[in-house]
């Protein structure tokens, strides 16, 4: 018998979290099922079945997923017949993941277990918004239309994500190069012309002084500098895994003046696409937002919107409690206000969506317009320290030479 902890819902809507022993995930769910809970997430507490089994899908293998199943869906082909063509590709591929997972859940659905329930027997490895929305469409009758909005949403994901990846590349780019430069001088260009400055006796500046010394603890204690480098960034990550050290840097993230404007527009973005997608497949209100949340990837937004969804649940509207908490910009809320008015949220989330995918886009594009020329000016006043720190010895060096021709 395995340990599971669970996250579940009950019928009025509390979350419950509990601890279970389990000989696998479909116990656990069947026994969450008896107890009259809606399963939200299945964790098996076991290190070494963690690691090999919850594994989570990258977004472009789930979008591919979506894709290829719901193409399957769409041409009438049975569940189990779908799942048996997808395994047998995996192991064409030589996708030994893919290949374990479809062929747990090609299994299980010939054991009668619903899709659902044979993917989050499976962990981790489906995104949990995906297994509610699996949900919603076997509960619609509408499996193949879900899919395919799945596979719109996580296509429309991966692009931004790589958009923000392509857009941050340039100036990861010209760090690194900094970096290099700076090594290089101080490391090995500038020692050469020091070397000269010493053997003649030239009266040095105190820049020259300044740069001579950055230059010596560079090449003396150049395995201290990478110890600490290493350790910094060691004691980073470490930090990162603390919830409330992660929640501080998420919270900079919307306050710094450079990223705020980004990072919320990405958050904006991320959570109306997913709100659009789950609440327009019928997954409750609640559910919804705590995926949705969830998502973002921000520690501090997520902490805001436990708020949020403790005041829907008590019975506000979405838009008022938005408002109340504050998290987004006042346009986003208001249009919230018009959707719920109206009666077509769903309509006006994916409107929102779709804009903020646009203005996330362009945020992106002005903060690295932003970020490249405070790098490059970086690189420019070092390179003129570092000139003056040359030019000004040899202009010495120079007048001294012309004194001793004078002299003789």
């Amino acid at each position: 018998m395995a340990k599971f902890r669970y996250t579940a819902r009950d019928m009025e809507g509390k979350v419950v979290k509990k601890y279970v022993e389990a000989a696998n995930y479909a116990d656990v769910y069947e026994s969450i099922e008896k107890n009259g809970l809606q399963p939200i997430k299945i964790l098996q507490l076991d290190k070494q079945e963690k690691q090999t089994k919850a594994k989570k899908l990258s977004l472009k293998t789930v979008t591919l997923f979506c894709r290829q199943f719901g193409s399957m869906l769409s041409a009438g082909i049975p569940l189990v017949k779908a799942f048996d063509i997808l395994t047998v590709q995996a192991k064409q591929t030589g996708q030994r993941q893919l290949y374990r997972i479809y062929g747990n859940i090609y299994q299980n659905i010939q054991k009668g277990m619903s899709l659902n329930e044979c993917m989050r027997a499976e962990g981790d490895v489906f995104p949990p918004m995906l297994v509610n929305m699996v949900r919603a469409g076997e509960a619609s009758g509408n499996l193949d239309i879900v899919i395919d909005k799945c596979g719109v949403y996580f296509e429309s994901q991966h692009r931004l994500k790589n958009k923000i990846k392509t857009g941050l590349l340039y100036p990861k780019i010209l760090l690194v190069l900094l970096v290099i430069i700076v090594v290089g001088l101080f490391t090995f260009i500038l020692p050469k012309f020091f070397v000269v400055f010493d053997q003649l006796d030239v009266e040095l500046p105190a820049v020259t002084q300044a740069v001579i010394a950055i230059s010596d603890f560079f090449i003396n204690k150049w395995l201290y500098i990478v110890i600490a480098v290493a350790a910094v960034w060691l004691l980073f990550v470490i930090l990162m895994t603390n919830y409330q050290f992660a929640y501080y840097i998420d919270q900079i993230k919307t306050q710094l003046p450079i990223v705020r404007v980004a990072t919320e527009k990405v958050a904006i973005a991320n959570f109306s696409s997913t709100m659009a997608v789950l609440y327009g497949s019928g997954v409750s209100m609640l559910d919804s937002l705590e995926i949705a949340s969830s998502i973002l990837n921000n520690k501090y937004y997520e902490e805001r919107f436990k708020s949020v969804i403790k005041a829907v649940e008590s019975g506000k509207m979405l838009s008022a409690a938005l408002e109340k908490e504050q998290i987004f910009e006042p346009m986003f809320t208001s249009l919230m206000f018009v959707g719920e008015e109206a009666g077509n949220l769903e309509h006006i989330l994916q409107e929102i969506s779709v804009f903020y995918m646009s203005e996330a886009e362009e945020a992106i594009a002005r903060m690295v317009t932003v970020i490249e020329p405070v790098i490059l000016v970086i690189i420019g006043v070092l390179l003129l320290v570092v000139i003056a720190a040359v030019i000004v010895p040899s202009f010495s060096l120079a007048s001294q030479v012309t004194e001793k021709a004078k002299a003789s």
